[in-house]
Formats: structure tokens, C-alpha cells, sequence
């Protein structure tokens, strides 16, 4: 069974000092529809890569890509008509959406032609928007890895405990060769249209930079909407 582990795995294989940039891929309808956007709560899975290439997932790392991350989409908020949030209490819901997500990025990921509109979405999904009379949602997720300092022990920077997102988008990546010693940061963004059903925008970016670095994941996410909303 395919996982989102395994895409990463073929992603990381092919990492560049340049930023790699999927094609643009959208539905029927046009980017000056897709406005009133809903920003759902953004994920980020990093790892610290310690000597011999061994990476563990780390919670605080993770949560500072989550923040970077939803800084930047802040101030790009009136380009890209965003309006408002999607906010779930709810664990066992919270549960649900982020394994949603997680199969739509893979599904999203295997779609070859130029249109998305085959990849359905899901009734929570919907649901979380048209419960607040909203069609567009705005979905991110990043995943990478950063070099740490060999004198740094694991027990202290190796996260206490990990949440369920991060479980489920955990991955190994192969040596990061010709450029072990370099961060690896991918973005991936998604726009789901729910009165449709289905994905009105997916793309992603690869490059190598670090993951909470905020200059790096604004640049990943301008590069993401070019041709689009810019």
C-alpha cells in the first residue's frame, strides 16, 4: 500500500541545490473563482539528521516549520484570497482530517495529466466548510530534515512524544548524496473545492533549504502559486 513515506523516499532521491517545482495542476475552474479560501491547520513533519544519515522525527522542529509556515500564508492572505480558518477541537476528528489529507497529497501526487478533478474529496473535508457556508479550502503540508550538530545528543533533541500527524507522515530518506550536508525542505499545497467535491489546485516544491527557515518556505510558497494567484 502506497504511503506518503514512499513519495518522499523518490522525492529526496532527486533533490538539487535549485528549487524543483511540480507542474501546475488545476480543475475547471479558473484561479479568480477560487476566492473567500479557508486555511485549514497547516502540518510539518521534520526530522534531525545526525551522523550516518540517521533521522529522527522531532516535535519542536515541527512545530516551529507549523508556525513559519502559517506566518507566510498570513501575509500573502489578500493575494490569495484567504478569509478565514477551519478549527477543529475535536481529536478524534482531528485524527480523521489529517489521515484525509495525508491520502489526498498521495492521490494527488500520482495524477499525471494537467486536470485533478478525479481526486474526490472527502465528506469531513466538505463538510468542515460548508458547515461555515465556505467552498474553498487551503491545505499545506511540509516535510523535511535538517543537519544537527554531532555533539548534540539524542536524548535531548529527539522529541518526548510525537502527535498523531507527524506519525502518520514519518519518513526515511535515502543519503541525501552529492549534498549530505544540506537541509531538505518539500511543500506541499492543496485547494479543495467542496461544493465540486473534488481538487481545484496541487502543487509541491522541493528544494534544498531548511524547513523552519521562513525565507525558504515563503519562497516555496510564492514558487507554488506562480502562474496561478501571482
Amino acid at each position: 500500500m502506497k504511503t506518503l513515506s514512499s513519495i518522499l523516499l523518490v522525492i529526496s532521491a532527486f533533490i538539487l541545490d535549485s528549487c524543483t517545482t511540480t507542474k501546475l495542476l488545476t480543475s475547471d475552474v479558473k484561479p479568480s473563482e477560487v476566492v473567500d479560501l479557508q486555511y485549514f491547520e497547516p502540518f510539518s513533519n521534520v526530522s534531525l539528521m545526525y551522523e550516518g544519515n540517521e533521522k529522527i522525527l522531532n516535535d519542536s522542529l515541527s512545530n516551529e516549520s507549523k508556525q513559519r509556515l502559517y506566518e507566510i500564508v498570513q501575509e500573502f492572505k489578500d493575494k490569495i484570497s484567504l478569509t478565514g480558518t477551519i478549527t477543529v477541537t475535536s481529536n478524534t476528528i482531528k485524527q480523521r482530517v489529517e489521515k484525509d489529507i495525508e491520502n489526498l497529497v498521495i492521490a494527488a501526487n500520482d495524477i499525471k495529466n494537467s486536470r485533478i478533478s478525479s481526486i474526490r474529496t472527502t465528506p469531513l473535508i466538505d463538510s468542515l466548510l460548508k458547515s461555515n457556508n465556505k467552498r474553498f479550502g487551503l491545505i499545506t503540508v511540509d516535510s523535511g530534515y535538517i543537519k544537527t550538530n554531532p555533539l548534540y545528543t539524542k536524548q535531548i533533541l529527539a522529541s518526548a512524544s510525537l502527535n498523531i500527524i507527524l506519525e502518520a507522515l514519518i519518513f526515511r530518506y535515502p543519503s541525501p548524496t552529492p549534498h549530505p550536508n544540506k537541509a531538505y525542505s518539500a511543500l506541499y499545497v492543496i485547494i479543495v473545492d467542496a461544493d465540486q467535491g473534488n481538487l481545484a489546485f496541487y502543487r509541491k516544491t522541493v528544494i534544498s533549504g531548511s524547513p523552519t527557515d521562513k525565507s525558504v518556505l515563503r519562497d516555496q510558497f510564492t514558487e507554488i502559486f506562480k502562474d496561478y494567484y501571482f
